[in-house]
């Protein structure tokens, strides 16, 4: 098993043997980290850690801490919690459920979302995204599963644990490796 360790409010999670840790360049960010692990045999299969290093909206983070503050049971978010949390969800914000027409005509959203529920996850309260990105003519791109936490120290600071795969089949290949991670975690 890998142990990864010290990422934001996450002490540890493992990650069987077949993922190991890919270098990429890093992009010039200001204080954005992003680590990814690959499926030994194939890169197109991600389980990736990324902070963004920026805090979002007072609004955004106080609705998430109050919808966290509430949950005691796993349920699906409604239409409307998803819009306030749009920003929480960063490129998965950017759905069917908060693009707003413009002169007219409602833009094809960047992702398909499939299902965004709050739960409890070993104690903590955390966001669950799941969908697909797609392009302008709605052919699906990268499958994505996302979980997203608050700092608990500063609630603005948001960080995602996420896999994606670029087509179903590989997504639902690795799927049981990631639920077995998220499962996993101890937190800070």
């Amino acid at each position: 098993m890998n142990v990864v360790k010290n990422y934001g409010p996450i002490q540890s999670f493992s990650l069987p043997e077949v993922w190991r840790e890919t270098s990429y360049p890093q992009q010039p960010m200001v204080s954005r980290t992003m680590t990814t692990y690959t499926v030994a045999n194939d890169d197109s299969v991600e389980i990736n850690l990324f902070f963004r290093g920026t805090p979002v909206s007072q609004n955004a983070a106080a609705a998430f801490q109050n919808l966290l503050a509430s949950v005691t049971t796993e349920r699906e978010l409604t239409a409307d919690e998803v819009t306030a949390l749009e920003q929480i969800f960063g490129n998965a914000g950017k759905n069917q459920y908060t693009m707003q027409p413009y002169m007219g005509r409602t833009p094809v959203p960047a992702f398909n979302l499939s299902s965004a529920k709050v739960t409890k996850l070993n104690g903590v309260g955390v966001a669950l995204v799941w969908g697909n990105f797609q392009n302008a003519e709605r052919v699906a791109g990268k499958e994505f599963y996302g979980l997203f936490v608050a700092d608990p120290r500063s609630p603005a600071m948001i960080y995602e644990l996420f896999y994606q795969a670029d087509d179903k089949i590989k997504f639902l290949c690795y799927l049981n490796d990631f639920e077995a991670a998220l499962h996993s975690i101890k937190w800070m």
